[in-house]
């Protein structure tokens, strides 16, 4: 309960800044449990709070934005939990390899 408690309050927050909804990723089995959560939280704040919740699965990794993601884990804890590993991606030649055209590039073995 001590994370799952701030997901209703990060959407109000965000509302009220004028930002948009967050996309919340959680366990597949507990979207649902979630949602409703985020429901009953906007009938006691008598504002619909806006939150959008996706699954992701251990394994799964999802991009959040341009070069970032995020990547599922297995945790072992009381309930069902899983934690996640944010990191970056970047696509970027060696300068050696600059200028050369993706042909040249794939006869070598590497890919564009």
């Amino acid at each position: 309960m001590d994370h799952v408690s701030s997901i209703a309050s990060l959407a109000a927050t965000r509302q009220l800044l004028g930002l948009k909804p967050p996309i919340i990723y959680a366990p597949e089995s507990k979207v649902a449990a979630i949602e409703k959560y985020i429901e009953a939280a906007s009938v006691l704040d008598e504002n619909t709070i806006m939150c959008e919740v996706r699954p992701i699965n251990p394994g799964e990794e999802v991009q959040l934005s341009s070069g970032l993601f995020v990547r599922a884990f297995k945790t072992c804890h009381t309930v069902v939990s899983q934690g996640y590993t944010l990191f970056t991606r970047k696509q970027k030649l060696r300068k050696e390899y600059l200028g050369l055209a993706g042909s040249t590039l794939a006869s070598h073995g590497w890919s564009t």
